[in-house]
């Protein structure tokens, strides 16, 4: 019984992030058309941002919308 909240707990994550996922990947795909031009190919961008949302979702600060994480995860890592 112990590995059941464990289990609940796992998969409300994954629905929380599959959520913003959903919410946030249109903005983030066309900033980083804005950002890439033709030089590089956006959906690198966008794919490795989702991927550091997923890896530290649990380090944003409450009260900073996610929105604005994203933003500035996605120009940091335009710029590298």
């Amino acid at each position: 019984m112990a590995d059941v909240p464990a289990a609940d707990d796992g998969r409300r994550r994954q629905e929380a992030l599959a959520a913003l996922v959903r919410e946030h990947r249109g903005f983030l795909e066309a900033m980083a058309a804005r950002l890439c031009r033709s030089q590089l190919d956006p959906g690198d961008l966008v794919q490795d941002v989702l991927e550091r949302l997923v890896a530290n979702v649990d380090r944003i600060p409450a009260e900073l919308p996610v929105r604005a994480w994203l933003v500035r995860v996605m120009h940091n890592r335009f710029i590298d």
